[in-house]
């Protein structure tokens, strides 16, 4: 099973487009008398140091390397199905990737034991609405969004502790049903809250006569815009999985074939893991 960190709602990169703008005078200008490619070089080195330090950055990389790994395992069933001499092996790989895909999402579930402190402090002070605080609506939204999450996480850490150790938690399926209730009325609350910010941005882009006078400058406007993009295809291609999640016999009558599932949550990863490069390349 697998659940995604929460951190949908917190606000994009702020003026993405011109971080990105004065990266490139500093290569280009040469700073220290290092070539350009040293410079790229060191970007790299610095934006893999300090994205290594975040929860979001761990997670969404364990993620990628949990749905590739489900992908092998899937390619290699299929492989195995047909008649052949490689039909051995191809079982064998396929339950090496079948292995790795659940030590990864094990990982993840490990790496999500603090969520519920990032969330009650969220809901207590919005600050998961960022700049958007001012725009009606979107401070409520972020507020309800990391109040379901205060209540999902603990019932995810009962689920978990289930799974791993039988017999220590009663139905682990149904505290995993209920925390994913609550992811479900998350993802709604970030759809809802994503819609109003691209609203605004829209809103914005209009009144400016002027793009180059505009602020943020209209080039930052289009990267945030994109971001936000970027998080609705996020939080749709995750509804309906959690919504298979949620229901009460979802283990025993599940909505979903695994394909469908997984292939949705493999989608969404993809999606985030090409998120991040863009983010990456605008700042570098």
């Amino acid at each position: 099973i697998d659940f995604p960190l929460p951190c949908l709602l917190q606000a994009p990169s702020k003026h993405l487009v011109t971080a990105g703008a004065s990266a490139m005078v500093q290569t280009v200008g040469g700073g220290d008398g290092a070539s350009p490619s040293r410079h790229y070089a060191r970007n790299i080195l610095r934006e893999l140091s300090s994205a290594s330090g975040g929860a979001s950055y761990h997670d969404r990389s364990i993620k990628f390397l949990a749905y590739l790994s489900w992908i092998g395992w899937y390619v290699s069933v299929r492989r195995a199905s047909f008649p052949g001499r490689g039909a051995a092996s191809h079982r064998a790989r396929a339950a090496a990737f079948r292995k790795f895909y659940e030590k990864f999402n094990d990982a993840r579930f490990i790496l999500r034991l603090h969520g519920t402190i990032s969330s009650l402090d969220a809901a207590l002070t919005g600050s998961w609405a960022g700049k958007y605080g001012d725009v009606p609506g979107v401070t409520s939204l972020s507020r309800f969004a990391a109040s379901c999450m205060v209540l999902y996480h603990p019932a995810e850490h009962v689920a978990w502790v289930g799974w791993g150790a039988p017999g220590v938690v009663a139905d682990p399926n149904r505290w995993g049903a209920w925390s994913c209730k609550f992811w479900v009325a998350f993802i709604v609350a970030d759809l809802c809250c994503t819609a109003l910010k691209m609203r605004e941005l829209e809103k914005r882009d209009r009144c400016e006569e002027d793009p180059a006078a505009a602020d943020p400058p209209r080039t930052c406007l289009v990267a945030e815009v994109r971001t936000l993009r970027f998080n609705f295809a996020r939080s749709s291609l995750s509804l309906l999985p959690a919504v298979h999640w949620s229901l009460p016999r979802w283990s025993t009558h599940p909505l979903l074939k695994e394909p469908v599932l997984n292939g949705l949550m493999a989608t969404e990863a993809l999606v985030h893991a090409v998120q991040t490069m863009v983010d990456w390349r605008e700042r570098n």
